[in-house]
């Protein structure tokens, strides 16, 4: 039986605060990047204009302290790919349609000046999979195609630097328990599961049920990019770049048994990494099983939820939603949940504050092509490797309309720090809070979203007044 979840009352006036109202004459407008520096307690928005690129300088509160128009106009067709610093020089990174060059926009936050250079950058036959800031560093990953060779770009102030890592010496599993090399474990496609790509994954916040279900993950550790791999469902396979010497780790996690599946379904796994703990989940029509590893592969936690018990490990409703989140209802008997995981995609995600864990499990239907895969063939060289390689890696710019025609099935539990259950009520996450926002207003212009600490950050540009809102959730 079905049960609906009344949320409407709470959309209209708790899901979101409006913290800033930034004016700008954006006629032109045709997009929005942004630069959180939690250093120094500011934001850069880049507001991509048909002839400029404006960076607006917001403080702490969001409020406008500056404003800097990049020197030397912007490329209509260039992609904003991501930032380095050095105190108060910012050097953001664009793909030049021009074949083998990266332009570098500088700006000065001390003087609010800029400048403009290029840097050379010629691909082998490779593929770019991630591009991220780690400690105000640059970083571009790609993978010498049929090798097990990993390359690293570093970019900081305007200067390149690369570095190749050799795996040949690791162990690599497909999804049919074959040894593989790692251009073979990045590539390998099943079109049931979110593989065009790697996410990269901030642990800050409540991640999206639906893109955690990506089987392929990038997460920031300090010094360090781990990259992680649930191809099979008998094992999550890690690797742990040090970005100091350009080391590189492998850990790989044993999934549990579980209760022998049906002739009609087939066993699924997945993964999610929150305060250097790895929660493993592996779904059947029987039993849906969560074990928490620390990266030794050391069992912190066992939680099985069956056909006939869901456990203690339940700390919210057991929804279901179709397409919206003003679709939800709640699910009333175990079954329902463990076999409607069982057919579906299965998702974990979580996050740690305050000394808790709050985790959420269930399952998502199966994706049609997205495209990241798509960009980064059509557009070919080296334009089409970093867009696709935008596309496919980030977390959040896709996640406004990720759920929409998607099949969702979840709960939550809230953990104390030594993984025991607790009594409490969860709340909606920053995450569905923006859901609940962005469904029930008058959509803005341009939307984009970014994380600044622990908040989900949401502006869209109002045409009609001329301004800026800026949201947190």
């Amino acid at each position: 039986m079905l049960l609906p979840i009344f949320i409407g009352s709470f959309s209209v006036a708790f899901a979101q605060e409006k913290i800033s109202t930034v004016a700008y004459e954006g006629e032109s407008l045709k997009g929005i990047n942004s630069i959180v520096d939690q250093e120094d307690n500011k934001t850069l928005l880049l507001l991509h204009d048909k002839s400029k690129t404006d960076v607006l300088v917001l403080d702490e509160t969001f409020k406008q302290t500056g404003k800097i128009t990049l020197a030397k106009e912007v490329n209509e067709k260039s992609q904003y790919l991501g930032y380095s610093k050095n105190q108060q020089n910012y050097y953001t990174y664009w793909e030049n349609p021009k074949e083998g060059k990266i332009e570098v926009k500088h700006l000065n936050l001390s003087d609010n000046t800029s400048g403009s250079s290029e840097i050379p950058f010629v691909l082998e036959k490779e593929i770019i999979f991630n591009c991220v800031t780690v400690k105000n560093s640059f970083y571009i990953l790609s993978i010498l195609k049929n090798t097990n060779t990993l390359n690293v770009y570093k970019l900081q102030e305007g200067q390149l630097e690369k570095k190749s890592i050799d795996c040949s010496h690791l162990k690599f599993i497909n999804h049919e328990s074959k040894p593989v090399n790692f251009w073979k474990l990045y590539s390998e496609y099943d079109g049931r599961v979110y593989s065009d790509g790697i996410k990269s994954v901030n642990t800050s916040i409540h991640n999206s049920i639906v893109l955690s279900t990506q089987k392929k993950k990038s997460y920031i550790n300090g010094d360090s990019i781990i990259l992680a791999f649930d191809n099979n469902y008998n094992f999550n396979q890690n690797l742990i770049i040090n970005l100091n010497d350009y080391s590189i780790t492998q850990k790989v996690l044993q999934q549990e048994n579980i209760i022998p599946k049906s002739d009609m379904t087939d066993l699924q796994s997945n993964s999610f990494m929150v305060n250097n703990k790895v929660f493993l989940i592996k779904t059947g029509d029987q039993q849906v099983f969560v074990t928490i590893k620390d990266l030794d592969n050391n069992v912190l936690k066992k939680i099985s939820y069956t056909a006939t018990d869901l456990g203690q490990y339940v700390n919210s409703e057991v929804v279901q939603e179709a397409g919206s989140i003003k679709s939800r209802r709640a699910l009333e008997k175990p079954i329902q949940f463990v076999r409607k995981v069982g057919n579906l995609n299965p998702a974990i995600t979580g996050v740690y504050e305050n000394g808790k864990y709050t985790m959420t499990i269930g399952g998502v239907s199966y994706p049609q092509q997205s495209n990241g895969a798509l960009i980064g063939g059509m557009v070919g060289g080296l334009a089409g490797a970093l867009v696709g390689a935008l596309v496919t890696s980030a977390m959040y710019s896709p996640t406004i309309d990720s759920y929409a025609n998607k099949n969702i099935v979840s709960l939550k539990c809230i953990m104390d720090e030594n993984f025991n259950p607790t009594s409490e009520k969860t709340e909606e996450s920053n995450f569905e809070r923006l859901r609940i926002f962005i469904e029930g207003t008058v959509p803005h212009a341009y939307p984009h979203i970014f994380i600044s600490g622990k908040d989900l950050m949401y502006s869209g540009y109002d045409k009609e007044n001329k301004v800026l809102n800026i949201y947190k959730f």
